[in-house]
């Protein structure tokens, strides 16, 4: 397998998870307004299989480390590793989130997310794959729901090129300690992905979470993930 091609497993892969996907709420993929508070911290683990028709799986696994650290910021280091017809790769992640504005109970919450992103391909040397930053809004709306949006660009060094990404997605406190949620997200020259997920919370400290998504494209993709998160 060719080195572009495996970075951009380990790459575009590893950054939803270990970026993106596993700063927002997870199983979001969509990023949330969200910042921890200094000295609070969050460990999380999680793993994601996607599938397209025709082509061979990919299994995606990371865990990571978060904490607040003042200033409205937190940051958070990641290890992940993915597999694909015989051939692995591992990724390392340094990213973070900066609030903007403080919503309140009722306003909308900005917070700016970046992150860089490496890969390593079996038998090489770890490089710098991709770099991200992306802006996002959380609004509480009515019974228990939240909205989120998010707008932002990821630059790959394998491809040398950048593509603008978008999501939108609702969360909904249904019962004490249970979260059901929706979205759709995508980048400029792909299809959409729609996705639906949830999230358990059985303790004041840990929770559970899994989301399914599949992407309207030919061939078509699916995707399944399960989390777990400790906070402390």
């Amino acid at each position: 397998m060719k080195y572009t091609r495996i970075a951009r497993l380990a790459g575009l892969l590893g950054a939803s998870l270990t970026g993106t996907e596993a700063l927002a709420g997870r199983p979001l993929v969509t990023e949330d307004a969200a910042v921890l508070e200094a000295r609070d911290c969050e460990w999380e683990s999680a793993a994601v299989w996607t599938s397209r028709r025709g082509q061979p799986r990919i299994s995606d696994q990371a865990t990571q480390l978060g904490c607040g650290i003042g200033f409205d910021t937190q940051i958070a280091l990641a290890a992940g590793r993915s597999r694909s017809d015989g051939a692995n790769a591992r990724s390392l992640s340094l990213s973070g989130k900066t609030a903007l504005r403080d919503g309140g109970e009722q306003g909308t919450a900005l917070t700016l997310a970046w992150g860089i992103v490496g890969s390593q391909p079996a038998g090489a040397r770890l490089r710098q794959e991709l770099t991200f930053l992306n802006l996002a809004a959380s609004q509480p709306l009515p019974q228990g729901v939240t909205g989120h949006a998010n707008l932002g660009v990821t630059h790959s060094r394998s491809e040398r090129s950048s593509r603008v990404s978008w999501n939108l997605a609702l969360e909904w406190a249904q019962l004490p300690g249970l979260d059901w949620m929706g979205e759709v997200y995508g980048a400029e020259r792909d299809k959409p992905w729609l996705g639906l997920g949830w999230r358990w919370t059985p303790g004041r400290d840990w929770s559970l979470n899994s989301s399914w998504a599949t992407q309207y494209q030919t061939p078509r993709a699916r995707l399944f993930s399960f989390g777990i998160k400790l906070a402390f």
